[in-house]
């Protein structure tokens, strides 16, 4: 055997390929033609090797992996796209269809947001919604109902700045609600003031502008009753003279 007795090699080699093709199915379901494209991509991998050691011993092998992946797509004409394209660009500026569109960004990107102002009445009753601009009365309980306020407490302020004696406070804090009240010791109403709520996090958001009712005066006070005089007393009657004899 001499010095090829202690010969040992080995090789290895790889090779990859990608094929593709569409295949266009038509078919007629429920009284409608519909086109679909199926598009079939193919990507194969070879791996070959060869090891051999000495004169006397050698050994090849080879392994194949093919990936195969189907997408089907509704196949449209371009006489279709000519004939509704406008129809779905306008569709694209449509205020419902936005309105969706920036609410499910918002739970995805889990944005803090208002939804609306509730009046809450007695336990066990369904919330009110309150539009603005209300108004809001001094003593009842109201809600502003939303998404990922935060779950611990933030801070509850009247824009522009309310005049002396009209107050808001809340009682309860929640990531999708906050139970608050308002105050206003003032007789007239405050008109024009929106709640705004500073999340935890630092977001401020704002509610419709509202009217506080104001509490009225309490009405004064019946006057007492003077006291009768007393009856004075009625002369006694003279007696008459008696005739003479």
């Amino acid at each position: 055997m001499g010095k090829e007795g202690l010969n040992i090699s080995g090789q290895s080699s790889s090779s990859t390929s990608k094929v593709a093709n569409i295949v266009f199915v038509c078919e007629y379901l429920l009284g409608m033609p519909v086109v679909s494209a199926l598009v079939v991509t193919a990507d194969a991998s070879t791996v070959a090797q060869t090891f051999s050691a000495g004169p006397c011993f050698k050994e090849q092998s080879s392994s194949t992996t093919m990936t195969v992946h189907k997408d089907t797509y509704m196949f449209v004409t371009p006489t279709f796209i000519k004939q509704y394209a406008n129809d779905l660009n306008s569709g694209m500026y449509d205020p419902a269809y936005l309105n969706l569109i920036m609410n499910l960004q918002s739970l995805v990107e889990r944005t803090p947001a208002i939804a609306a102002l509730y009046s809450v009445p007695a336990p066990g009753q369904e919330p009110v919604p309150v539009a603005a601009p209300g108004p809001l009365k001094p003593g009842a309980t109201y809600a502003i109902y939303g998404q990922y306020l935060g779950a611990t407490n933030g801070s509850l302020t009247l824009v522009p700045a309310a005049p002396n004696g009209v107050t808001v406070n809340y009682s309860e804090w929640g990531d999708s609600g906050i139970t608050f009240s308002v105050g206003n010791t003032n007789a007239s109403p405050s008109v024009g003031l929106a709640i705004q709520v500073k999340t935890p996090g630092g977001t401020v958001l704002t509610t419709g502008q509202y009217t506080i009712a104001g509490t009225p005066a309490p009405p004064p006070p019946a006057p007492s009753p003077s006291p009768s005089p007393a009856p004075s007393p009625s002369p006694s009657p003279s007696p008459s003279p008696s005739p003479s004899p």
